[in-house]
């Protein structure tokens, strides 16, 4: 009775963990859809910089990201199945904790933050998404991501990946990110592009921002499955990853084995080709750039071909270029490597070919060393006048279907009496390994016989020891 009450409670307990267990991973569906939109920065700045966020052509972020997030709440609001809600309409500051918290009082399951960037060096240019590292936030953002990303790439933006990044604990490092997973909503970052480079082609007027706005609302709206004013009984997302058991850590690491090779260099046209190659692991290769000044000064980033490791470079160096050209390869982290340094002169070739003209020609006689020519001239004097022609003609055997005769070439034999020097080297190392083979065996034999008597005379003396020991006691029993 008690075995039963025991397999009972173990089969109710797993079915327990497995309920559990689907209701952790499966994608829920629903008839309505909270998105909560959050549009970056945002306050005076009075005290805090940040409200302000990237400042380029006059222009500030928090104003940006703000007619970015207008425009994509009117776009969505076109959609059934979706509640749109907005952390600030206006430009007032409010800290990253309040808006996630927002998030959750209007029960949101999507947080959007829309930023965008601004690199160290002003060289950065794509757009990129981050998101959570762990588990179901991680599969959820990147899924989300991946209908960003390929909006705004169609729209003419680089695609820098969806990406992780942690703190020094090892939490989400973005405290919008780090907030919005606290209270259970998958949220990302979209950086639409960078303010500061290229990029502003696609920012610089209230009509490309709310384009952008209009890329993100069809992001979301493919990411469920959604089209304009048609209703559907559920939604879900269609973008489905599988949630990764450990953390999805950052790249920290700079792309490996960067090599720089020039192929040709006309130094009547100035033009020289290159080949670049590189090795990245962790994540993916972005950029590269070229120096002609041994990496003083650096061009543009240059877009690294998707799915490959090498890339081919042409160059117009000029005529007179005798400098080094060097190559920096970045990955999506912006982690780089510089190549091999290569010193190119204009007028190498020239100088190579020069020498040629000038060096004495080469004869045969030259080639060989001083004994060896020795040795041949010795055997063509002491070679006879031969009569007959080195080349004889031997009729093909009977039967051969081939009627023609065959020249074969035959080789005039050197004269008995005259003997190389190799084989006077090699008759004498013959002698000299059998009297060393003659020597050995001699040593070893009268070795084995000194061994021999030396056991013998042992043995003597162990027997007359024993035959004074025996006669000791004989004398003392009597």
């Amino acid at each position: 009775m008690e075995k039963k009450r025991l397999w009972r409670r173990y089969f109710i307990g797993l079915f327990f963990c497995f309920a559990l267990f689907l209701m952790g991973h499966q994608t829920e569906a629903k008839q309505n859809i909270t998105v909560v939109i959050d549009p970056g920065h945002g306050g005076s700045g009075v005290d805090n910089e940040a409200e302000l966020g990237a400042i380029y052509h006059d222009k500030y972020e928090k104003e940006m990201t703000l007619e970015i997030a207008k425009a994509m709440k009117e776009e969505l609001e076109q959609y059934s199945n979706l509640t749109v809600v907005l952390t600030r309409e206006e430009d007032r500051g409010i800290s990253l904790e309040e808006r996630a918290q927002i998030a959750a009082q209007v029960g949101g399951d999507i947080l959007i933050s829309l930023h965008l960037n601004a690199s160290l060096g002003h060289e950065m240019y794509g757009a990129e998404i981050w998101t959570s590292a762990f588990g179901e936030y991680y599969a959820a953002g990147r899924g989300l991501g991946e209908t960003f990303l390929k909006e705004l790439t169609e729209l003419g933006l680089a695609d820098r990946s969806i990406k992780t990044k942690l703190s020094r604990e090892g939490n989400d490092y973005y405290g919008i990110i780090r907030h919005g997973v606290s209270l259970g909503i998958p949220t990302i970052i979209v950086e639409h592009g960078h303010m500061d480079s290229k990029d502003w082609e696609y920012m610089d007027s209230q009509e490309k921002l709310r384009e952008l706005g209009k890329r993100d609302a069809n992001a979301v709206a493919k990411y469920y499955g959604l089209k304009k004013n048609v209703y559907k009984a559920k939604v879900e997302p269609t973008v489905i990853v599988e949630t990764p058991l450990e953390p999805v850590l950052p790249d920290t690491t700079d792309p490996d084995k960067v090599e720089l090779i020039l192929l040709d260099y006309d130094r009547t046209t100035g033009i020289a080709h290159f080949e670049l190659s590189a090795v990245e692991e962790e994540s993916k290769l972005m950029y590269y750039a070229i120096s002609t000044d041994a990496g003083k000064e650096w061009g543009e980033l240059t877009l690294w071909p998707k799915d490959t490791g090498t890339v081919s470079i042409e160059m117009d160096l000029g005529k007179d270029f005798d400098k080094e050209v060097v190559a920096k390869v970045y990955n999506n982290y912006e982690g780089n490597t510089e190549s091999n340094p290569l010193k190119i002169s204009p007028y190498l070739e020239e100088e190579v070919k020069e020498e040629e003209k000038t060096a004495d020609p080469v004869s045969e006689d030259s080639i060989l060393p001083l004994e060896e020519k020795e040795t041949v001239e010795r055997i063509e004097e002491s070679l006879p006048i031969l009569d007959a022609p080195v080349f004889e003609e031997f009729p093909i055997p009977k039967g051969n279907p081939i009627e023609e005769k065959k020249t074969i070439e035959t080789k005039a034999e050197l004269p008995e009496e005259s003997t190389s020097r190799e084989e006077v080297y090699l008759l004498l190392g013959a002698v000299t390994a059998g009297i060393l083979v003659t020597g050995i065996l001699i040593v070893m034999l009268l070795w084995s016989r000194t061994i021999v008597k030396r056991k013998k005379r042992e043995r003597q003396r162990r027997i007359r020891m024993g035959m004074e020991t025996f006669e000791y006691k004989v004398g003392r029993r009597t």
